[in-house]
């Protein structure tokens, strides 16, 4: 083998070895890389219990036309939040607040339909209206549970709107008008109007249609 042949030889080898640590360098890069770890609660915020609980609405909040995504692409649907106080209490002394949004239809296979006849106990009839603000007072039961998003916070979630098996009156600590200027804050949607307030003490009524 001639000089010049050696020095190619060798150069082949060499260039083979860097090659293979290469990688191995990279393999084991990607290992360190693909430990993902699981973020903590966020503990500044206490969100409502999980569980069973009585409640009552206490406002009823008109979020306007909203953009969400239907079917891989985006459309504008009217939404409306509907907001209880349960008889859990916080840390300040006050009631938790829970809300859940729903799409303001009385469609017989939408959420709101099928979340108020639960509620009420028995399907809607053919043409018939509802008024949302009739809600507010109305005892009714949530089932809430917990909800971790990618952030790492934890938000409580109303699963589920069932018939009262207690009456429940507002603590009148909620402020509606407050909710609202938060939801304006934080670049939702337009001032909605304010709703009648909640009663004092449990409407003698029940759920309208009950």
């Amino acid at each position: 083998m001639t000089w010049t042949g050696s020095l190619k030889t060798w150069g082949k080898l060499r260039a083979a070895r860097v090659s293979q640590r290469n990688d191995k360098n990279t393999t084991e890069g990607e290992k360190i890389n693909m430990q993902l770890r699981v973020p903590q609660p966020d503990v500044t915020f206490a969100p409502h219990p999980e569980g069973i609980f009585p409640a009552v609405c206490v406002d009823v909040i008109d979020m306007g036309m909203m953009s969400v995504e239907q079917q891989g692409g985006n459309t504008r649907v009217h939404k409306v939040r509907l907001v209880f106080e349960t008889d859990q209490v916080k840390q300040d002394g006050t009631r938790f607040v829970v809300a859940r949004m729903f799409t303001a239809s009385l469609h017989p296979k939408g959420r709101l339909a099928q979340t108020l006849e639960k509620w009420r106990g028995q399907p809607f009839q053919p043409d018939e209206v509802l008024d949302l603000n009739r809600l507010i007072g109305v005892s009714c039961t949530l089932v809430v549970s917990h909800v971790l998003r990618a952030d790492g916070t934890v938000f409580a979630s109303i699963d589920a709107i069932t018939k009262a098996a207690m009456t429940l009156a507002p603590s009148r600590n909620y402020d509606p008008k407050a909710a609202r200027d938060r939801i304006v804050a934080a670049g939702g949607v337009r001032r909605a109007p304010l709703a009648k307030p909640a009663p004092a003490a449990p409407q003698p009524g029940r759920l309208p249609g009950e």
